[in-house]
């Protein structure tokens, strides 16, 4: 069973089924001067007003870009002096500067990609707008869990990516409060005239269409995040009666329910996910754009002890299929196969550590 969804999330196949004219029959350059050229455009606008109402924007507001990292990056790479927190996605982390007194841009995720823990953006941007700092957050793992109203928000910059929320990937959203102050050329970028010169380059027809509707159907739906809660509840049942020596990691009282970050004591988070894997249970042992570095730093930077921190998986579940009763109980029995691996993990590690 897959329990990856906050890496990605498989394609809506309605989506999916709508975006084919766009590879068939509308598939014209949206830059070219002709009837298939004006309608992809067509095809680009209407995609980039359904964005700006699902975040209550408006669509001069929107930008399309390959994925949310790159919109992070055009972010950053905007200003000399930027900080962030130490929860970042690790684009983000990597342009983290210090030795300055006042900084212009503070970047904070609004939801931790492998904690799942909800930040109060709100209360943050404001802080940092008293300083005349700009804000940016990255809500890639916020859209369709909670509600995102940018206005609300007053953040300066928000990103978010499509395969997150069963869209196809390659594309990213930027959303800009005062598109007037960005400057004229792309700081990286040098081509066309595409997203009026900051994101050059032929558009992604079909993504940009897919994301559009994604934005439509998965918006945030307080009965979708109702059963979400009720099944993470279960979950944390399951575990509680499990026996296991185990802990939650969360850093804030507010989190999203489809994410779950579990360190089991003495276990080795990679031979669990190879275990699982065997199963054909699909886990992560961290976000998926770190993988490779065996300890978290986000787990880290949170305080988690060595005991416990190597012995961390990640569990996601999808919005798409959560009001599906059959989905909450292939869960569950899922979660019992867990445990049970989980105890021969540990048997398999006391079996090495008595023959050392």
């Amino acid at each position: 069973m897959y329990l990856d969804n906050a890496a990605t999330t498989r394609v809506d196949y309605e989506i999916l089924t709508k975006t084919l004219p766009c590879f068939l029959e509308d598939y014209g350059n949206p830059s070219s001067r002709h009837r298939m050229g004006y309608k992809a455009k067509e095809l680009i606008e209407e995609a980039r007003a359904k964005v700006a109402m699902s975040i209550n924007a408006d669509p001069e507001q929107i930008f399309f870009f390959s994925s949310a990292t790159e919109a992070n990056n055009y972010v950053l790479n905007l200003y000399p002096r930027i900080a962030c927190s130490p929860w970042e996605h690790s684009s983000v982390e990597k342009k983290f500067v210090t030795g300055y007194s006042h900084f212009d841009l503070f970047s904070h995720m609004l939801v931790n990609n492998e904690t799942g823990d909800l930040f109060d953006i709100k209360m943050l941007c404001e802080s940092y707008h008293k300083d005349n700092t700009l804000f940016h957050t990255d809500a890639t793992q916020a859209f369709g869990k909670v509600p995102i109203d940018v206005k609300d928000l007053n953040v300066d910059f928000l990103t978010f990516s499509g395969h997150k929320i069963h869209s196809l990937k390659g594309c990213g959203v930027l959303y800009v409060k005062d598109p007037s102050a960005l400057p004229e050329k792309n700081t990286c970028l040098v081509g066309g005239e595409q997203e009026k010169g900051i994101h050059p380059g032929t558009e992604n027809v079909p993504a940009i269409v897919a994301m559009g509707y994604a934005c439509e159907k998965y918006n945030y739906d307080e009965d979708k995040d109702y059963l979400m809660n009720r099944l993470y509840d279960k979950i944390i049942l399951k575990l509680r009666d499990s026996g296991l020596d185990y802990r939650i990691n969360r850093i804030e009282l507010l989190h999203v329910p489809n994410i779950i970050n579990i360190s089991f004591k003495d276990v080795d988070g990679e031979t669990l996910q190879d275990m699982l894997s065997q199963q054909l249970i699909y886990v992560s042992t961290s976000s998926a754009c770190t993988s490779g570095i065996k300890k978290s730093r986000v787990l880290s930077a949170m305080g988690v002890p060595d005991d416990y921190i190597y012995g961390s998986i990640r569990l996601s579940f999808s919005y798409a299929d959560i009001d599906d009763p059959k989905y909450e109980l292939r869960i569950l029995n899922n979660i019992d196969r867990i445990i049970e691996t989980v105890n021969k993990a540990l048997q398999i590690a006391r079996l090495l550590k008595g023959v050392e």
